[in-house]
C-alpha cells in the first residue's frame, strides 16, 4: 500500500482478463450517485484501487559557486535547448487535436489544409500512407509474402507469453503476428492484443492510443465490448489522478500510465468514443453522464447541463435517468444569470422541476422536499424579473406600466416576498402620472412625433390597367 491510501499497482494488475471479461463492479458506476443528495459528487470507482502516479524529480545540481563553461556544460546546454525545442513541437501538435505534424507544424506557414467538404478524395486512403504501411509490413516479414500459417503459429506463441504475463515479449510477438497476415481476423485480434499489453504494464497512455488504432481500421470489430470497457476503465482512473493529483493542461508528465498533456481532456475524449462508437452498448448511458458529472463537479454550468441534456433524450430508459434530471435541474438554474438576462433557463427548469413532482414522485425520496424548494425558488426568481421591470418603468416615469408589472406580480407570485413590495408601491405610486412631463414641450413641437405609421401600397389612379400600386405618402402635421 502507499502512504495516500492507494494500491502500489495500477489498472491492469488489478482486472487480469484473458479472451474475455466479466461484469464491472457495480461500485465503479453507482459510486457517481453516492453524495448526490446534497448534489455533490463523490470520487469515481473507490473501491477499484486505482493508483495515484506521484514522482520525484531531482532539481538541477549546484556547481561549487563556480560559473560552468566546460565543454560538458556546452553540451548540457546544446541539449537543454534541443529538448526545449522538441517540447515547442511537442506542445503544438498537441494544441491541434486531430491533425498531422505537417498540419499542426505548419500552421500559418502556408495555404489552409482543404476541410472534408472542399476535398472529394478525402474519404480516399492515402496512397502513400498505404505504401509505407505495406513496405513497413514487408519490412517486418524480412522481405517475404504473407502467410496465415506462419501468423497463426507467432499468435500462439504470443498467448503463451501473455499468460505467462510476459507482456513486453507477447507485445513484439502480436505485432509480428500482425504483419505476417495483415487485413485479416488475425490482424484484429493483436491489434487488440497489443492494446490488452500495455493495459497490463500500466501503460495506459499507449494502451488508449492501441485501442483507438483499433477502433479506426476495424470500426465494427467483434471485439467492441471489451474495447469500450478498457476505455472506460482508463477514463475513470485519469478522471481520479486528475482530481488527487492536477496538473497543468500545458505541463507534460512523463508517467506513462497518464497523457503527456490535459489529462481530463483525454479522459472525457476517451468517454465520448464509447457513446459514438457503441451508442446502444451497455456503457454508453454510464460514459454520458460520466462526462456530466466531471463538468458539474468542475463548475462548468453550461457543459454539465447540455450532457445531462443529452442523457435525458438519448437513453430514456437510463438507471441514470433520474440524477440526470435532479442534477440538470441545478445545473440549469446555475446557467441563469439574473433578471437583466434570458429567461430560457428559468423556464425550462420549471419543466424540470414539474416532471421530477409528478413523474418521479414515487423514486425521489428525501429529494422531494429539495425538489420542491428549488420549484419555489424558480418562482421566486420569476417573481423578480416582474418586480424589477416594474422598478426601470417606475424611475423612469411611466408609472402606468410599473403599476402593470405590480399586478402581475401580485396576480403571478402572490406567496412571494416580491408580492408584498409590489403591494406596496402601488400603495405609493397610486396618485402619480401615468407617464412623465414633457420637459422640452417648444421642442416637441417643432419635431412632431408621427404616429401614423407606414401605409399600405393602394392602387395607382393611372395604372389601373396595368396593376401598377403605389404607397400613399403619410399625411403631415403643421406645427400650430
Amino acid at each position: 500500500m502507499r502512504g495516500d491510501g492507494l494500491p502500489s499497482r495500477g489498472l491492469g494488475n488489478r482486472v487480469l482478463a484473458f479472451r474475455g471479461f466479466g461484469p464491472m463492479p457495480a461500485d465503479c458506476i453507482d459510486s457517481t450517485c453516492a453524495c448526490l443528495g446534497s448534489y455533490h459528487l463523490s470520487s469515481c470507482c473507490p473501491s477499484s484501487g486505482l493508483e495515484v502516479g506521484v514522482q520525484e524529480t531531482r532539481g538541477p545540481e549546484v556547481h561549487q559557486g563556480k560559473s560552468c563553461s566546460g565543454r560538458g556544460c556546452r553540451d548540457g546546454k546544446a541539449t537543454a535547448r534541443a529538448l526545449g525545442l522538441v517540447m515547442v513541437m511537442v506542445v503544438m501538435w498537441a494544441a491541434a487535436p486531430g491533425q498531422s505534424w505537417a498540419q499542426s507544424f505548419g500552421r500559418g506557414f502556408g495555404p489552409p489544409m482543404p476541410s472534408p467538404a472542399e476535398s472529394e478524395e478525402f474519404d480516399q486512403p492515402d496512397p502513400l500512407t498505404s505504401t509505407v504501411m505495406q513496405w513497413w509490413q514487408r519490412l517486418a516479414r524480412g522481405g517475404r509474402d504473407p502467410s496465415e500459417q506462419r501468423a497463426r503459429q507467432i499468435f500462439a506463441q504470443a498467448d503463451q507469453l501473455f499468460l505467462q504475463k510476459r507482456y513486453g515479449e507477447a507485445l513484439r510477438q502480436y505485432r509480428s503476428a500482425a504483419a505476417w497476415w495483415p487485413d485479416s481476423p488475425l490482424e484484429e485480434d493483436a491489434l487488440l492484443m497489443i492494446a490488452e499489453c500495455y493495459f497490463f504494464q500500466d501503460d495506459y497512455r499507449s494502451a488508449y492510443e492501441a485501442y483507438d488504432r483499433l477502433l479506426q481500421k476495424y470500426e465494427h470489430t467483434r471485439h467492441l465490448d471489451r474495447v469500450m470497457q478498457r476505455l472506460f476503465s482508463i477514463a475513470q482512473y485519469w478522471l481520479q489522478l486528475h482530481r488527487s493529483n492536477p496538473r497543468p493542461v500545458l505541463l507534460p508528465s512523463f508517467d506513462r500510465r497518464r497523457p503527456m498533456f490535459d489529462t481530463e481532456g483525454h479522459a472525457l475524449k476517451a468517454l465520448e468514443q464509447i457513446w459514438l462508437k457503441d451508442p446502444t452498448g451497455p456503457l454508453a448511458d454510464a460514459a454520458v453522464f460520466l462526462v456530466a458529472n466531471t463538468h458539474f463537479a468542475a463548475r462548468r454550468w453550461k457543459q454539465a447541463d447540455q450532457y445531462y441534456t443529452q442523457l435525458r433524450q438519448d437513453y430514456p430508459n437510463s438507471r441514470y435517468l433520474l440524477w440526470a434530471y435532479v442534477l440538470g435541474l441545478q445545473a440549469k438554474l446555475q446557467t441563469y444569470q439574473g433578471p437583466g438576462y434570458d429567461d430560457t433557463p428559468l423556464k425550462e427548469a420549471e419543466k424540470l422541476a414539474q416532471i421530477l413532482l409528478t413523474q418521479f414522485r414515487g423514486e425521489l425520496g428525501e429529494q422531494w422536499s429539495r425538489v420542491a424548494q428549488t420549484q419555489a425558488r424558480i418562482q421566486n426568481l420569476k417573481a423578480q424579473r416582474d418586480y424589477e421591470m416594474a422598478e426601470y418603468y417606475a424611475r423612469g416615469g411611466y408609472y402606468k406600466a410599473a403599476r402593470y408589472y405590480y399586478h402581475q406580480v401580485l396576480r403571478r407570485f402572490p406567496q412571494t416576498r416580491y408580492a408584498q413590495l409590489a403591494q406596496r408601491r402601488l400603495e405609493q405610486y397610486s396618485g402619480r402620472p401615468d407617464e412623465p412631463p414633457q420637459r422640452f414641450e417648444w421642442l416637441a413641437r417643432l419635431f412632431p412625433e408621427d404616429k401614423s405609421g407606414p401605409q399600405p401600397l393602394v392602387p395607382s389612379p393611372g395604372a389601373a390597367g396595368s396593376g401598377g400600386t403605389v404607397a400613399r405618402s403619410p399625411a403631415r402635421r403643421t406645427p400650430k
